[in-house]
């Protein structure tokens, strides 16, 4: 079973047992899952693929800093700003981050906010958010 196992390094007890049956090597599939185990031949488990449910629920909106909404907009920046541009000193990158922050926050529309800009969705939905603002605020150090 050692030597079959090793050769067929994906098939587990069931396989490997049906083999040895039809070699006429073993009878019975409790013997050779017994010996399966008492080998330590068990299969690495691959990543189940997580498979997207048939009800569609509406995820709530971000509730506060550390959630998923946030993953959207890092990798918006990686690719936008940080993988585009050389950063010399930590003012060049700082002035940089900020030109990118003004024209994210200005220039750049969102297909999540209907295709507006954040700052033209602040000032058409003031009244719904009076605690704080839409924007990207960068807040930096210093130091």
């Amino acid at each position: 079973m050692l030597g079959l196992a090793n050769d067929r390094r994906r098939f587990g007890s069931p396989r490997l047992h049906e083999i040895l049956r039809r070699e006429g090597l073993v009878q019975n599939h409790k013997r050779t899952e017994r010996i399966y185990q008492e080998e330590n031949l068990s299969l690495r488990t691959r990543k189940r693929v997580k498979r997207p449910s048939h009800a569609r629920i509406v995820q709530a909106g971000p509730a506060g800093p550390d959630n998923g909404h946030i993953e959207s907009f890092n990798g918006k920046f990686r690719d936008e700003c940080l993988n585009q541009n050389v950063f010399l000193s930590l003012h060049d990158a700082r002035r940089t981050v900020e030109a990118w922050r003004q024209d994210y926050n200005q220039q750049r529309p969102h297909s999540s906010l209907g295709w507006l800009t954040p700052e033209e969705f602040r000032e058409k939905n003031i009244t719904c958010n009076p605690v704080g603002t839409t924007n990207l605020q960068v807040v930096c150090a210093v130091g």
